[in-house]
């Protein structure tokens, strides 16, 4: 697949120089940057899934699902501030 991106200068002159200490062409770099992203995002759905799928399961939404991750994160960091202040 070929594709044209718009880069801002700044995001241009870094390609080119990370492309340069890694020895290979700008093209090359950018497309190796892109797959390892898309790898990453493939993984985190593969873990994921069992998780998705118990959720469903229940009869929880993904909007519901993100709320309750929301409180509970809410809540662990409350929580290790209540224990940080106890110290």
């Amino acid at each position: 697949m070929t594709i044209t991106l718009e880069l801002t200068p700044h995001a241009e002159r870094e390609l080119q120089r990370l492309a340069a200490r890694h020895g290979v062409a700008v093209e090359h770099y950018a497309s190796s940057l892109i797959v390892r992203e898309v790898d990453k995002a493939a993984a985190l759905d593969e873990i994921l899934r069992p998780i998705r799928e118990g959720f469903a399961a229940a009869g929880i939404g993904e909007n519901e699902a993100e709320v309750l991750f929301e409180q509970a994160r809410e809540d662990e960091s409350k929580s290790r501030g209540e224990a940080a202040r106890e110290r």
